[in-house]
This record gives structure tokens, C-alpha cells and sequence, in this order.
């Protein structure tokens, strides 16, 4: 910033990990079948950041979590159904999909 002042910036950088992309995929293919999530998830985030409620390292959840909480409860509620279809995830190795 102006004056030598140094400003925080957060971010999150992974190389080759599966997982991330298994994780991505899986939140699009929410928001595919409900563009309405997005929406909620955005808010909820906004919610969490304007509260100082949104940093794992401080204690609290991730942003990554709140997205998660806002796909559990709209399961619950019936909105949304649990996605186990691995056809989702075809380039994605299968020892990651974990099904319990």
C-alpha cells in the first residue's frame, strides 16, 4: 500500500492435489442443480467475514467449512440431495472418492 504500509493477503495454494479438484467439482455440481446455493453460500461468507468469524487459524471456521454447512442444511431440509454419483468425478482417481 501507499507509505510502505504492507497489506494481508490470504490465500489458499495447492499443487497436484486431487482432492481440491474432487472438492470443486463437487460444489459446482451443487450449484448446477441449484443456482439458488451460490447465492446462499455468498451470503453466508459475507455473514461470517463481517463478523470475524470466518479464520481457522483464529479458532473459528473456514470459509471452505461455511460453504459445506450451507450444502448440509439445504440437505436436511430436503433442497438439496447428497451427490454420490462418481460420474461427476470422471478424470478424478478413484481412491479418492470415499464412500461410507
Amino acid at each position: 500500500g501507499p507509505d510502505g504500509e504492507r497489506e494481508k493477503v490470504e490465500f489458499n495454494l495447492s499443487f497436484d492435489h486431487e482432492i481440491t479438484l474432487y472438492n470443486s467439482r463437487l460444489l459446482r455440481c451443487y450449484a448446477l442443480l441449484r443456482p439458488e446455493v451460490r447465492s446462499l453460500v455468498v451470503l453466508v461468507k459475507h455473514w461470517a467475514k463481517t463478523r470475524d468469524v470466518n479464520d481457522a487459524l483464529n479458532g473459528t471456521f473456514s470459509s471452505y467449512s461455511y460453504v459445506l454447512l450451507v450444502i448440509f442444511f439445504l440437505q436436511q431440509k430436503g433442497i438439496l440431495p447428497s451427490l454420490q454419483d462418481p460420474r461427476c468425478f470422471r478424470n478424478v482417481k478413484s481412491e479418492w472418492i470415499v464412500d461410507r
